[in-house]
């Protein structure tokens, strides 16, 4: 049974922040005498804040979930990205330059920076820990990791194939499904979870028959997103075959190319992102992926693979994108009215309110770095995250970023608890696997999304499993008269 308390958790977060600002303070120390360039002090605030994470998460009781529950796998990320952040600022330098030139800084951008990684960092402690005390002692029972089959496999049938026909017809056949997008979305991210457990559903088969049968189903719903555009939508469908590639084989020498691998494959999809986008969302043509892979194949002389890498780096590197909120909010002051406003209208389902207005919290965020006078239409679709927790900043300083991450977490931790006592075990499976993975892309979410996704994947979770179970219970009884009828 694990042992969780207020004081014991107040106690480690504690020291991760006691760690991470003595860190600081002889950085800032360090680089006012001189005595320390930026890049070099970037890349020790980077550690610095790597160690801070790990000093919380090694302290902290996770039980069986240590590797994939939701806070857990949040800090091992932000350890990860932090790392990379690191690297990139060692092969890359600072990326100083390409702060906006439509942003004026008082101070210098290091301390832009630092301050910003601050807020960050305090932001992602207080969202796990109210997390992690919310769920509790129910902690074991958020992992799927050592998922090792059920008895209710339909569910996981049933998802996966809802999902396969929704994509066919929504992203080839080409049905607009704008009214139910949100459920869209939802059958999109269970299918996706399905194929992870479908892939383990027999025990007894072999590791590489996992990952083979893994990749099978993932391939036809990566190939319909082909034409998107979107890096997400395309790989989204593979994390199952690098969950289960990353846990069957545990050598240091694997992982590590499983990590080269994955970069490399990354940075060279942007060759394809961009001439799709060039081609297909420019000039607004819907153009078959066969014919986007062929236009890319014949147009790689207009990329280089260290382009590309880096890119990426800047990419997946968020020190920039925090630092501009920052200046932003200094700019600008706090603007909760428009941080906060759009949260009720985003919780109201299209289908019941079919012109409810579109809100692009990214773009808004570009306008923002841009101006006031500047024509968004020249950016096309281009989306600025600002952050998730220095959103929260923005939005209402100091307390904002309090009083929203911790109840954030703490939404979390009620609605898996939910979840985990009012739908069958498969619906846990799922949620479980589907928070694993929200836990990457939090810091490019932003408040809005973030608050009334997890609500309606709530909602429309419920309404999704019910439906199937009585489905099922039907089929079964169907099956059981027929038996007794044929006897």
């Amino acid at each position: 049974m694990l042992k969780i308390t207020v004081e014991k958790s107040l106690k480690n977060f504690s020291y991760a922040v006691l760690l991470y600002f003595t860190a600081v303070i002889i950085l800032i120390t360090l680089s006012s005498t001189e005595l320390l360039d930026d890049q070099f002090a970037l890349i020790c605030l980077h550690l610095c804040s790597a160690l801070s994470f790990y000093i919380y998460w090694r302290h902290e009781p996770w039980g069986p979930s240590k590797y994939d529950s939701f806070g857990s796998v949040f800090l091992l990320l932000s350890i990860g990205f932090r790392c990379f952040s690191a690297l990139d600022t060692l092969i890359y330098g600072t990326r100083f330059v390409m702060f906006p030139k439509t942003i004026s800084v008082d101070s210098s951008i290091l301390s832009l920076v630092i301050r910003a990684e601050i807020i960050t960092q305090i932001g992602a402690l207080l969202m796990v820990m109210a997390w992690r005390l919310t769920v509790g002692r129910s902690l074991w029972r958020f992992t799927f990791i050592d998922f090792v089959g059920s008895n209710n496999m339909n569910y996981f049938k049933v998802l996966y194939i809802l999902n396969l026909l929704t994509q066919f017809s929504f992203r080839i056949i080409g049905i607009d499904y704008q009214a139910f997008f949100q459920l869209i979305i939802i059958l999109n991210f269970t299918g996706v979870a399905s194929i992870y457990f479908l892939a383990l559903s027999n025990i007894d088969s072999k590791r590489f028959s996992k990952l083979i049968k893994a990749f099978i189903l993932a391939l036809p719903l990566s190939f319909f997103a082909l034409n998107t555009g979107m890096k997400e939508s395309i790989f989204f469908p593979f994390i199952p075959v690098i969950v289960i590639l990353w846990i069957t084989y545990s050598h240091a020498f694997v992982r590590a190319s499983i990590i080269m691998l994955s970069i490399s494959v990354f940075a060279a999809s942007q060759f394809y992102v961009n001439y799709t986008r060039e081609n297909a969302w420019r000039n607004n043509q819907v153009i078959s992926p066969f014919e986007l892979i062929k236009g890319t194949l014949g147009n790689t002389d207009n990329y280089s693979m260290l382009i590309a890498l880096n890119m990426i780096g800047y990419r997946v590197n968020p020190t920039g994108t925090h630092a501009i909120t920052l200046a932003i909010a200094d700019r600008d002051g706090f603007i909760p009215a428009e941080i906060f406003s759009g949260i009720p209208a985003n919780f109201i389902p299209r289908i019941l309110w079919s012109d409810k207005p579109i809100l692009v919290p990214g773009q808004d965020h570009t306008q923002r770095i841009l101006g006031n006078t500047a024509d968004l239409s020249q950016v096309g679709f281009s989306s600025t995250a600002p952050g998730f927790f220095l959103e929260l900043y923005l939005g209402g300083g100091i307390l904002g970023l309090t009083f929203f991450s911790l109840f954030y977490g703490f939404l979390v931790g009620r609605i898996q608890l939910s979840i985990l006592t009012r739908l069958p075990s498969s619906a846990t499976d799922v949620f479980n696997f589907i928070m694993f993975y929200s836990a990457f892309r939090l810091d490019e979410n932003t408040i809005s999304y973030a608050l009334s996704g997890i609500v309606l994947f709530y909602i429309l979770m419920l309404f999704i499993f019910n439906i199937i179970s009585i489905i099922l219970v039907g089929i079964q009884r169907n099956k059981l008269t027929t038996v007794s009828l044929a006897s």
